[in-house]
């Protein structure tokens, strides 16, 4: 792709730092002045300007101008790589962020968190189509959108967590999403447990994210290839709500209609605390009446009441092979494969036991 014209203006005015030019502390010229030195538009200039204040290089003071920060010759010297994400604070989210940002500090790289709404997605390609490098985790990615074609643009430069984007050339690293269920799925028949359920959020509209969608699908074929049907329980809470309100409500429902139903898997923490709050409150609490298992671990599962045994899909070992990625696209290495498959383990803990609590 050709290097747009406020691109350069940006890495000149980042070599005048690096070289200089201009020191922490130092006023830039008015960006009608820096339009004039480099032969571009106000805007142009206007724009290359507001990326390095939105990477902690320069910053706007009011009425006063436009100035270098302090270190700012470190963090040009050394990869920039941005983190985007949904915008969600559920502790899946927080822990997935925690883990990049390690990543990247044992990189020596500078990390720039970039969280967006549903609807806008403008920031994202302003980053991809500038040369950033990106680690991505988003709900869903339109392939003939901006950022879509952005990503496909940029693919050597970009690492997604979700979703799937190796259809427009970008790598993807894929926790294997089957075997978490036939894992979860044995381990509840291990305890007993023939009738189970899946909790998943949906939003309670046809605009579902594509990704529940495939994983509902991929659930519904994991299920009935070991012979088993499987009830859908069916949680929804408006985006920006928290999942486990749709879920408190949809479980009491679902087990006062399904009284053969004796375990549940859960799709997200945030999910489960609503799973194990309403069969609480329906008179089948878990353990004793209804075993629960959370197909994300977090430390929410951990200090949830009872702790709940849990799917760890290894987030932590997905960020590094991510910034492992990154590091080969940086230095013009092959970077393997599009689809990176990552390994699943069970956490035990104490939300699962026998079927109403009977005898093993």
């Amino acid at each position: 792709m050709p290097e747009l014209k406020y691109q350069s203006v940006r890495e000149a005015l980042e070599a005048a730092i690096v070289s200089g030019q201009y020191v922490a502390g130092d006023q830039l010229p008015a960006e009608q002045d820096i339009a004039r030195s480099y032969n571009v538009s106000f805007m142009t200039a206007r724009r290359a300007v507001s990326e390095l204040v939105a990477a902690d290089i320069l910053e706007r003071r009011s009425r006063r101008g436009t100035f270098v920060r302090h270190r700012t010759v470190s963090r040009i010297s050394k990869p920039t790589v941005n983190w985007i994400a949904t915008l969600y604070d559920g502790p899946f989210h927080v822990k997935m962020l925690n883990h990049c940002l390690s990543a990247c500090e044992r990189r020596g790289w500078h990390a720039n968190v970039v969280r967006l709404a549903a609807d806008q997605q403008d920031a994202a390609v302003r980053i991809i189509e500038s040369g950033g490098y990106a680690i991505i985790s988003l709900d869903d990615v339109r392939e003939g959108s901006a950022l879509g074609r952005a990503l496909r643009s940029g693919s050597d430069r970009v690492v997604s967590l979700s979703p799937d984007l190796s259809k427009i050339g970008v790598t993807t690293i894929m926790a294997d999403e089957a075997g978490s269920i036939l894992m979860a799925l044995e381990r509840l028949k291990q305890a007993g447990h023939e009738r189970i359920a899946i909790a998943a959020q949906f939003s309670g509209d046809e605009n579902d994210p594509e990704h529940l969608v495939a994983w509902q699908r991929l659930f519904l074929e994991t299920y009935r290839s070991i012979g088993l049907d499987i009830p859908l329980i069916r949680a929804c809470a408006p985006l920006g709500h928290s999942p486990a309100e749709g879920a408190y409500v949809a479980v009491q429902e679902f087990l006062a209609a399904n009284n053969d139903v004796t375990a549940i898997v859960a799709m997200g923490d945030e999910l489960t605390v609503g799973v194990l709050a309403g069969c609480r409150d329906c008179g089948k609490p878990c353990p004793d009446k209804t075993s629960v298992l959370c197909l994300y671990d977090s430390s929410l599962m951990r200090f949830a009441v009872p702790a709940v045994t849990s799917v760890d899909s290894d987030l932590g070992g997905q960020m590094g092979v991510a910034v492992d990625i990154l590091s080969a696209k940086m230095a013009g290495r092959d970077s393997g494969p599009l689809i990176r498959h990552t390994h699943t383990k069970i956490i035990e803990r104490a939300s699962v036991g026998p079927p109403n609590g009977r005898s093993s």
